[in-house]
């Protein structure tokens, strides 16, 4: 049987309750209120913590995820602008610069806002495979009787870039 929550148990927890909502961590609210321990704090936080105050723990997340988004389309765009300058006042090696730094900013960005697919693509080149060239010998090798036949179908192979193997 596990044990009861200190922090629900304790006279303190609608000020714990109120310093989780208000986004501190379990460090500084557990030296606010020293008989109480930061491990359990954070376990209060996962498994008691009202559902109104994880309701507003996560709107606050929401909103500074959009406002770190925001302000570095902000900054992408006033990076951006002083490519413009320099472009136009000929100062290459500014321009450079601050191109780098708006590339880096609109990677981060599309990285934050999930537009930026970093999956790893693997190619398979099926025509190269040993088994399609030895099947092309062997059709090649069936149609010898039939020459007309045999060089359409080379032709047909031909179009799909696949050398055969001799």
């Amino acid at each position: 049987m596990g044990r009861d929550c200190t922090i629900c148990s304790s006279a303190q927890r609608q000020a714990v309750d109120d310093a989780l909502g208000a986004g501190k961590p379990a460090r500084q609210i557990a030296q606010t209120f020293p008989p109480l321990g930061e491990r359990a704090i954070q376990r209060h936080r996962v498994a008691h913590l009202s559902p109104a105050i994880v309701s507003v723990l996560a709107q606050r997340e929401e909103r500074g995820a959009v406002k770190i988004v925001d302000r570095l389309e902000a900054l992408v765009t006033k990076v951006s602008a002083l490519v413009d300058q320099a472009e136009g006042s000929g100062a290459s090696g500014v321009m450079l610069a601050a191109a780098r730094e708006v590339r880096a900013g609109l990677e981060l960005l599309a990285r934050l806002t999930g537009e930026l697919d970093e999956k790893p693509v693997t190619t398979i080149n099926l025509l190269s495979s040993p088994e399609i060239q030895n099947i092309t010998v062997v059709l090649l090798r069936a149609l010898a009787p039939f020459p007309e036949a045999r060089i359409a179908a080379a032709n047909a192979l031909d179009v799909i870039d696949m050398e055969p193997v001799s």
